[in-house]
Protein backbone atom coordinates (compact mmCIF):
# COMPACT_ATOMS: atom_id res chain seq x y z
CA UNK A 1 0.00 0.00 0.00
CA UNK A 2 3.10 2.63 0.92
CA UNK A 3 4.42 1.55 -2.20
CA UNK A 4 1.25 2.43 -4.49
CA UNK A 5 1.86 5.68 -2.67
CA UNK A 6 5.13 6.39 -3.40
CA UNK A 7 4.09 5.84 -6.59
CA UNK A 8 1.36 7.97 -7.21
CA UNK A 9 3.06 10.70 -5.37
CA UNK A 10 6.26 10.74 -7.70
CA UNK A 11 3.80 10.41 -10.90
CA UNK A 12 2.06 13.62 -9.78
CA UNK A 13 5.48 15.73 -8.98
CA UNK A 14 6.57 15.05 -12.65
CA UNK A 15 3.41 15.95 -13.91
CA UNK A 16 3.13 19.31 -11.66
CA UNK A 17 7.18 19.63 -13.14
CA UNK A 18 6.21 19.38 -16.63
CA UNK A 19 3.17 22.40 -16.35
CA UNK A 20 5.51 24.57 -14.61
CA UNK A 21 8.65 24.56 -17.27
CA UNK A 22 8.17 25.69 -20.71
CA UNK A 23 9.33 23.88 -23.45
CA UNK A 24 12.76 24.33 -25.19
CA UNK A 25 11.78 25.83 -28.42
CA UNK A 26 13.83 24.39 -31.46
CA UNK A 27 16.33 26.14 -33.24
CA UNK A 28 16.47 29.17 -30.57
CA UNK A 29 18.47 29.19 -27.36
CA UNK A 30 19.03 25.89 -25.50
CA UNK A 31 17.71 27.12 -22.73
CA UNK A 32 14.17 27.44 -20.87
CA UNK A 33 12.40 30.93 -21.36
CA UNK A 34 10.81 33.20 -18.64
CA UNK A 35 8.30 34.22 -21.29
CA UNK A 36 5.67 32.64 -23.00
CA UNK A 37 2.55 33.46 -25.42
CA UNK A 38 -0.03 32.18 -27.39
CA UNK A 39 -1.55 34.54 -30.13
CA UNK A 40 1.11 37.04 -29.66
CA UNK A 41 0.45 40.48 -30.97
CA UNK A 42 2.37 43.70 -31.27
CA UNK A 43 1.97 46.61 -33.00
CA UNK A 44 5.14 48.63 -33.79
CA UNK A 45 4.55 53.01 -34.75
CA UNK A 46 7.33 55.45 -35.35
CA UNK A 47 6.31 58.92 -34.01
CA UNK A 48 2.50 57.96 -33.56
CA UNK A 49 2.26 56.57 -36.56
CA UNK A 50 1.41 52.91 -37.11
CA UNK A 51 4.16 51.04 -39.44
CA UNK A 52 3.76 47.28 -38.80
CA UNK A 53 1.96 44.79 -36.46
CA UNK A 54 3.46 41.66 -35.90
CA UNK A 55 1.62 38.84 -35.10
CA UNK A 56 2.38 34.77 -34.14
CA UNK A 57 1.10 31.65 -32.87
CA UNK A 58 3.44 31.49 -30.48
CA UNK A 59 6.34 33.93 -28.85
CA UNK A 60 8.91 33.02 -26.15
CA UNK A 61 11.52 35.51 -24.59
CA UNK A 62 15.06 34.60 -22.63
CA UNK A 63 16.11 36.15 -19.91
CA UNK A 64 18.89 38.73 -20.93
CA UNK A 65 17.85 38.76 -24.21
CA UNK A 66 15.66 41.67 -26.17
CA UNK A 67 14.27 39.50 -28.43
CA UNK A 68 11.15 38.27 -29.11
CA UNK A 69 11.12 34.56 -30.77
CA UNK A 70 7.73 33.89 -32.85
CA UNK A 71 7.41 30.38 -33.97
CA UNK A 72 4.18 29.85 -35.60
CA UNK A 73 2.24 31.73 -38.46
CA UNK A 74 4.39 34.24 -38.62
CA UNK A 75 2.36 37.71 -40.30
CA UNK A 76 3.87 41.19 -40.78
CA UNK A 77 1.55 43.17 -41.87
CA UNK A 78 2.99 46.79 -42.97
CA UNK A 79 1.52 50.64 -43.57
CA UNK A 80 2.18 53.61 -45.42
CA UNK A 81 2.98 56.98 -44.38
CA UNK A 82 -0.62 57.57 -44.50
CA UNK A 83 -1.87 54.91 -42.54
CA UNK A 84 -3.17 52.64 -45.22
CA UNK A 85 -2.52 48.65 -45.21
CA UNK A 86 1.12 48.51 -48.34
CA UNK A 87 1.86 44.95 -47.30
CA UNK A 88 1.59 41.82 -46.02
CA UNK A 89 4.54 39.48 -45.11
CA UNK A 90 4.22 36.13 -44.02
CA UNK A 91 6.98 33.21 -42.55
CA UNK A 92 7.47 30.14 -40.63
CA UNK A 93 9.80 32.24 -37.72
CA UNK A 94 10.78 35.45 -36.88
CA UNK A 95 12.85 37.86 -34.26
CA UNK A 96 11.27 40.66 -33.60
CA UNK A 97 13.72 42.91 -31.61
CA UNK A 98 11.85 44.53 -28.92
CA UNK A 99 13.89 47.90 -28.29
CA UNK A 100 13.93 48.64 -32.25
CA UNK A 101 11.05 47.06 -33.49
CA UNK A 102 13.44 45.39 -36.51
CA UNK A 103 12.28 41.94 -37.84
CA UNK A 104 14.08 39.11 -38.94
CA UNK A 105 11.81 36.65 -40.91
CA UNK A 106 13.02 33.63 -41.42
CA UNK A 107 11.61 30.04 -43.95
CA UNK A 108 9.82 30.06 -46.54
CA UNK A 109 9.36 34.37 -46.45
CA UNK A 110 6.88 35.60 -48.97
CA UNK A 111 5.59 39.19 -48.98
CA UNK A 112 3.15 40.68 -51.11
CA UNK A 113 1.95 44.47 -51.60
CA UNK A 114 -1.59 45.16 -51.92
CA UNK A 115 -0.64 46.25 -55.32
CA UNK A 116 0.53 42.87 -56.51
CA UNK A 117 4.14 42.80 -56.05
CA UNK A 118 5.45 39.89 -54.60
CA UNK A 119 8.77 38.77 -52.83
CA UNK A 120 10.14 35.52 -52.12
CA UNK A 121 12.82 34.51 -50.14
CA UNK A 122 14.42 32.47 -47.43
CA UNK A 123 15.63 35.38 -45.34
CA UNK A 124 14.24 39.32 -44.72
CA UNK A 125 14.62 41.72 -42.42
CA UNK A 126 12.12 45.31 -41.95
CA UNK A 127 14.53 47.54 -41.09
CA UNK A 128 12.41 50.47 -38.70
CA UNK A 129 14.63 52.88 -38.45
CA UNK A 130 15.53 52.91 -42.32
CA UNK A 131 11.75 51.64 -42.86
CA UNK A 132 13.14 49.54 -45.49
CA UNK A 133 12.70 45.69 -46.08
CA UNK A 134 16.19 44.04 -46.83
CA UNK A 135 17.36 40.77 -47.70
CA UNK A 136 20.92 39.68 -48.53
CA UNK A 137 20.04 36.33 -50.02
CA UNK A 138 18.48 34.92 -53.02
CA UNK A 139 15.43 37.02 -53.50
CA UNK A 140 12.59 36.30 -56.86
CA UNK A 141 10.30 38.98 -57.09
CA UNK A 142 7.20 39.63 -59.51
CA UNK A 143 6.30 42.97 -60.62
CA UNK A 144 2.99 44.28 -60.85
CA UNK A 145 3.42 44.07 -64.48
CA UNK A 146 4.10 40.57 -64.21
CA UNK A 147 7.38 40.09 -64.97
CA UNK A 148 9.83 37.49 -62.60
CA UNK A 149 12.85 38.54 -61.74
CA UNK A 150 16.17 37.02 -59.65
CA UNK A 151 18.50 38.46 -57.70
CA UNK A 152 20.89 37.85 -54.23
CA UNK A 153 19.79 40.68 -52.28
CA UNK A 154 17.12 43.32 -51.90
CA UNK A 155 15.73 46.75 -50.88
CA UNK A 156 12.16 48.25 -50.63
CA UNK A 157 10.30 50.46 -48.78
CA UNK A 158 7.35 48.73 -47.29
CA UNK A 159 4.56 49.31 -50.48
CA UNK A 160 7.28 48.37 -52.70
CA UNK A 161 7.15 51.56 -54.85
CA UNK A 162 10.90 52.01 -54.83
CA UNK A 163 12.69 48.95 -54.72
CA UNK A 164 16.50 47.41 -55.99
CA UNK A 165 17.27 43.93 -56.46
CA UNK A 166 21.02 42.86 -56.42
CA UNK A 167 22.86 41.27 -58.40
CA UNK A 168 19.90 40.51 -60.90
CA UNK A 169 19.12 37.79 -63.48
CA UNK A 170 15.83 36.66 -64.99
CA UNK A 171 13.21 37.15 -68.00
CA UNK A 172 11.50 40.12 -68.15
CA UNK A 173 8.00 39.89 -70.30
CA UNK A 174 6.72 43.17 -71.13
CA UNK A 175 7.93 46.32 -69.08
CA UNK A 176 11.56 45.84 -67.55
CA UNK A 177 14.30 46.39 -69.65
CA UNK A 178 17.35 44.38 -68.32
CA UNK A 179 20.00 44.17 -71.33
CA UNK A 180 23.34 45.73 -70.57
CA UNK A 181 24.28 47.77 -73.33
CA UNK A 182 21.07 50.08 -72.53
CA UNK A 183 22.02 50.99 -69.23
CA UNK A 184 25.67 51.91 -70.79
CA UNK A 185 24.53 55.46 -71.01
CA UNK A 186 21.14 55.79 -68.81
CA UNK A 187 22.44 54.07 -65.45
CA UNK A 188 22.42 56.73 -62.52
CA UNK A 189 25.81 55.01 -61.14
CA UNK A 190 28.04 52.42 -61.98
CA UNK A 191 26.14 49.57 -59.82
CA UNK A 192 22.57 50.95 -60.24
CA UNK A 193 19.52 50.88 -63.00
CA UNK A 194 16.78 52.11 -63.43
CA UNK A 195 13.34 50.32 -64.31
CA UNK A 196 12.40 51.73 -68.26
CA UNK A 197 9.30 50.69 -70.51
CA UNK A 198 10.02 48.50 -73.36
CA UNK A 199 8.48 45.26 -75.01
CA UNK A 200 11.44 43.09 -75.33
CA UNK A 201 12.42 39.89 -73.65
CA UNK A 202 15.97 40.58 -72.03
CA UNK A 203 18.46 38.73 -69.20
CA UNK A 204 20.87 40.52 -67.40
CA UNK A 205 24.18 40.53 -65.82
CA UNK A 206 23.80 44.06 -63.77
CA UNK A 207 25.09 44.70 -60.38
CA UNK A 208 21.21 45.85 -59.64
CA UNK A 209 18.17 47.06 -60.76
CA UNK A 210 16.16 49.41 -59.08
CA UNK A 211 12.73 51.35 -59.30
CA UNK A 212 12.78 54.73 -57.35
CA UNK A 213 14.97 56.26 -55.21
CA UNK A 214 15.46 54.22 -51.90
CA UNK A 215 17.23 57.09 -50.28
Amino acid sequence: MERAYLILFIAILFLQCDREQPAVVEGYPKQIPNQEMWRFSVTATKNGRLEAIVKSGHMVRYEGKYISFLDQNVVVDFFDAQGKHASRLTAQRAELNDRTNDVRAMGHVVVVSDSGFTLHSEKLSFDQKRELIVSNVDVMVTTTEGDTLYGKGFESNTDFTRWEIKKPHGIAHTSVDLSADKWKSKATTEDSTKVMADDSLATSEQDSLSQGPLK
